[in-house]
């Protein structure tokens, strides 16, 4: 029996992910084991109970998860559509009380090159996003973007010696709108 259709928070989330993985410099920067999903694959391969990282080491860093936070849903936005906004956080821990420094004279790492290939990745959404479909139809997410953040020295003593280093919380929007025919069509038995 073929799984039904993913739900829309799912799809986002996960679209969401495909954005920042589409950049090269991002992936460059946080390898994929420090990606924090908080999603299920249908083969069961990732998924795990927990995927955060418990008794970090300097390997585990940079990491990088995004975190949904909720956001305002009107079910009367016009007089046939409902308006879903879809905030998150894209949470950054680097391990390193240095905002950039460079690797190798090659690459430059730290907080602040990775907001900035987070940025640039960001810049591009609609390609990866524009795309997605939910019952049928494609473009159902109408505007993405981040928006206010926050920087903050953070202490971890999760693992002796105690790791300092820089920790962002970026917040961001997605707005999406579907037909509310569409919505009610998709709970009929």
């Amino acid at each position: 029996m073929p799984l039904p259709e993913r739900d829309v928070f799912s799809i986002v989330y996960s679209g969401l992910w495909d954005v920042l993985e589409a950049s090269s410099a991002f992936c460059a920067l946080v390898p994929e084991t420090n990606r924090i999903k908080y999603v299920d694959d249908t083969d069961g391969t990732k998924a795990r109970r927990s995927p955060d990282k418990q008794g970090l080491v300097t390997s585990d860093y940079p990491q990088v998860t995004i975190v949904p936070t909720g956001g305002p849903t009107d079910t009367y936005w016009s007089s046939d559509g409902t308006r879903v906004g879809m905030h998150f956080q894209i949470w950054i821990k680097t391990g390193d009380q240095r905002l950039s420094y460079a690797v190798d004279d090659t690459l430059y790492q730290g907080l602040f090159p990775i907001q900035w290939s987070i940025l640039r990745a960001m810049m591009d959404w609609e390609a990866t996003l524009k795309p997605l479909t939910w019952g049928g139809v494609a473009g159902f997410i109408t505007h993405c973007a981040p928006h206010t953040r926050e920087e903050k020295m953070s202490q971890s003593a999760v693992k002796q010696p105690v790791t300092t280093g820089w920790f962002l919380a970026w917040d961001g929007i997605i707005d999406t709108w579907f037909d509310s025919s569409k919505i009610l069509a998709s709970i009929a038995p």
